[in-house]
């Protein structure tokens, strides 16, 4: 008689297998209780074999793919961390797995590079890496801090920004100040240096003379009252421009200087006691006078 055992029908076939044993005249309490340790892959059988007692147990291969610790059915993607498309195939009664590589095909538009986060990213991602402007036709790439004025209106301007990890560009429209050419001096209109505004030297800022009234100090003495001085204060002219006969760059400076002054005479109180008099110079007329510039020009 013949008694098999298997792990799907454990349960009723032992039952089966104990009374063919005591039919047999066997004692199954004497048999052995250890059972192979079956891996992925195998499962525990166990047989009478003719003429025997107790039961044989062996380790059986399942039909499955086994991949580290883990079973595959057939058909099913096997995970790999070496950038392969892996699956389980069957080959007759052999179970195998078959693995092609995985074909990147990605392309970043500008301002992007792809960026591989782990090494089992196999293609990895866009990311992006600079602000993009659109730029008469053709893509400007910007860093952060960057400052890119328009080609068709200088009052305009793009800014690449890096906001919590995020690239942002921005553009920002400069509004010109109301300038009325009336009250500016003669000569003085020219544009602002980024090309966007008009500016001038307005006549009430143009050199003139500037009053004040101060104590005037001398050698530790001072005035015993304050003491009406006068300055020149304002803007003059000054212009840079090519010269075809100099073939150079022609320099004109000027600046506010003084035309007509006065000596005025104050009374000076020292420390000791002892008074002063002091002869000091007050500025009556101003002008904007020709000056040498850095270069030597006139």
């Amino acid at each position: 008689m013949n008694c098999s055992v298997t792990t799907s029908d454990w349960g009723r076939e032992i039952v089966n297998c104990i009374v063919c044993a005591i039919a047999q005249g066997c004692d199954p309490n004497r048999c052995s209780d250890t059972y192979p340790n079956c891996g992925p892959g195998f499962e525990l059988k166990g047989t009478i074999k003719e003429g025997h007692c107790c039961h044989t147990y062996v380790c059986e291969p399942k039909r499955v793919c086994v991949s580290g610790n883990a079973e595959y059915l057939p058909g099913s993607h096997v995970y790999s961390e070496k950038c392969e498309n892996c699956v389980c195939a069957q080959h007759g009664k052999n179970y195998t797995i078959s693995c092609n590589p995985i074909v990147c095909n990605i392309k970043c538009p500008a301002g992007f590079k792809v960026n591989k986060n782990s090494p089992s990213d196999c293609c990895g991602s866009c990311q992006q890496t600079n602000c993009v402007v659109n730029y008469d036709g053709s893509h400007r790439l910007m860093t952060p801090g960057d400052v890119l004025p328009s080609m068709n209106n200088k009052c305009t301007v793009y800014k690449c920004s890096l906001i919590n990890d995020q690239f942002v560009t921005t553009v920002s429209q400069t509004s010109c100040p109301l300038l009325n050419e009336e009250d500016c001096e003669h000569g003085s209109i020219q544009l602002s240096p980024d090309g966007c505004c008009k500016t001038c030297i307005h006549k009430n800022d143009s050199c003139k003379v500037q009053a004040s009234d101060d104590y005037l100090t001398y050698q530790g003495c001072t005035s015993v009252t304050r003491v009406k001085m006068s300055r020149c204060e304002g803007s003059c002219r000054t212009s840079a421009m090519y010269s075809a006969h100099a073939k150079t760059m022609s320099h004109t400076c000027s600046c506010c200087q003084e035309v007509q002054t006065t000596t005025n005479e104050v009374k000076l109180r020292c420390p000791d006691g002892t008074s002063l008099d002091y002869k000091y110079i007050d500025v009556q007329e101003c002008q904007c006078t020709g000056t040498k510039c850095p270069d030597g020009n006139v």
